[in-house]
């Protein structure tokens, strides 16, 4: 993690500990990357991004809530996605 974006606005984390690597499955790194060469855009740097190429200017909650309703599934918080991945 090098950067955080919080209302639009990309800055470096806010302590030196919040610089960090966290390890990822390879499989989970084939699909973002598969993800964010999917788009017709130039964008490099940002793998969830709008149709015109840039970063998402919603919060990562607006989004999920979004998408649980558009699936009809029971509304969660977006957090309890980590307690399903492990």
């Amino acid at each position: 993690i090098s950067k955080g974006r919080y209302r639009g606005v990309e800055e470096l984390p806010k302590t030196t500990a919040s610089s960090r690597v966290i390890p990822m499955f390879s499989v989970v790194r084939e699909a973002l990357m598969r993800l964010r060469d999917s788009n017709d855009c130039n964008s490099e740097e940002h793998v969830f991004k709008t149709k015109r190429g840039l970063p998402l200017n919603k919060t990562m909650s607006e989004i999920w809530r979004l998408a649980v309703l558009k699936s009809k599934l029971r509304l969660r918080p977006s957090y309890q996605l980590r307690h399903t991945f492990a």
